[in-house]
């Protein structure tokens, strides 16, 4: 998502708004400059040093996450919820759950991942 499109996200949602007391608007997940197995291998192997994810973090998401933010935060029936504040707390990203990579490319999870994801973006939202 670009932030061009962001207007009519929102437009969309507060119609929907009208019609549920619940919309979740989820904002863009963590993307790295490569593929997440790959970094950790050659981190493996070379012996770089940790936050090697962290340090690869594409950056116009966070742009984009806090304008979706702002908006959701003026509409009513509207949660927003963020990927990439669950997958990047304080901005240290989570590598791996139970020795699998989070992620199995550039940004796409792997089931572990996304089940985390998943959960955490339910939490709290569902009654």
């Amino acid at each position: 998502m670009r932030s061009a499109e962001i207007p009519q996200l929102l437009e969309l949602a507060e119609y929907a708004g009208q019609y549920t007391d619940r919309v979740m608007i989820v904002g863009r997940t963590v993307e790295y400059g490569g593929a997440v197995p790959t970094m950790l291998a050659r981190r493996q192997v070379w012996g770089a040093q940790e936050g090697i994810l962290s340090r690869s973090v594409v950056g116009e998401i966070a742009p984009v996450n806090r304008q979706l933010a702002s908006g959701a935060a003026a509409l009513a029936n509207v949660a927003y919820r963020s990927p990439f504040d669950l997958v990047c707390p304080a901005g240290a990203c989570s590598e791996t759950i139970d020795g699998v990579p989070m992620q199995f490319d550039y940004g796409h999870f792997t089931l572990p991942g996304a089940t985390f994801v998943a959960a955490g973006l339910l939490d709290g939202w569902l009654p």
